[in-house]
């Protein structure tokens, strides 16, 4: 199982490969954000939340919980 960290530099890295491809800027901001921001400082490991409670989650949403 993956810490909060982990899964924070894995969608870092998904944002800079986004980047890369030239895709939507929006989307990349979202996934740099969302886990640079929230999960790598979230109590709870975010990989063992409930998907509904971890899109609840301001900053993260649906889009990002699936892919967690």
């Amino acid at each position: 199982m993956l810490n909060n960290k982990q899964i924070a530099g894995k969608f870092d890295l998904l944002a800079k490969l986004l980047e890369l491809h030239d895709e939507n800027p929006f989307k990349i901001k979202s996934y740099a954000n969302a886990y640079l921001r929230v999960l790598e400082n979230w109590k709870v490991t975010s990989s063992i939340m409930p998907k509904v409670e971890l899109a609840a989650i301001k900053g993260v949403g649906t889009a990002i919980a699936e892919k967690s």
